[in-house]
């Protein structure tokens, strides 16, 4: 969905300057411009390669804050839970008790 496609540039040129608060600020901007389930999964898999990212930087900070806002876009959008989610959260899981 090409909705988030400049917001995503956003989010690498951030990673890539290695600017966490500007790519956590990202995140939480697409987030927020979340209106619908079909919307909010396509920001729960941004979510998902943010905290993977910054679990491999070992930024457990940062990674806790997106951890807290996957949980909030599941919860504040009724996501229907899926395979793909509960795998998710399964590694997300995993990486905050590795970490």
């Amino acid at each position: 969905m090409p909705k988030f496609d400049k917001l995503k540039q956003k989010i690498q040129a951030a990673l890539d300057e290695k600017n966490t608060y500007e790519a956590l600020q990202i995140y939480r901007t697409i987030r927020n411009r979340c209106k619908d389930q079909e919307q909010a999964l396509e920001c729960l898999d941004l979510l998902f390669d943010g905290i993977q990212h910054f679990a491999k930087g070992r930024e457990e900070t940062t990674l806790v804050d997106l951890a807290e806002v996957y949980a909030d876009t599941l919860v504040g959008l009724n996501v229907t839970p899926s395979e793909k989610i509960y795998s998710q959260l399964s590694t997300v899981s995993y990486i905050s008790i590795v970490t």
